[in-house]
């Protein structure tokens, strides 16, 4: 589990995905993107983003909650 705004673009983030669209808030961009398994996840950029871009998605490792899975 991880906070939308903890999500950002990273050279070497883990998560692939293209963005479907970005609005700028005063400060920042925050925008929503799809991985290629068709995950939507929400992020937020200090640089411009446009639809259509391919982007890596990361957050700190410090920023992100693992749960165990649950047994069936």
């Amino acid at each position: 589990a991880l906070r939308p705004e903890d999500l950002t673009p990273s050279t070497d983030g883990p998560i692939a995905a293209s963005v479907i669209s970005a609005e700028y808030r005063g400060r920042d961009f925050y925008g929503l993107a799809r991985t290629q398994d068709g995950m939507e996840l929400w992020f937020r950029s200090d640089i411009p983003v446009q639809p259509g871009e391919a982007l890596r998605l990361g957050a700190p490792a410090e920023r992100v909650l693992v749960y165990p899975a649950r047994a069936a």
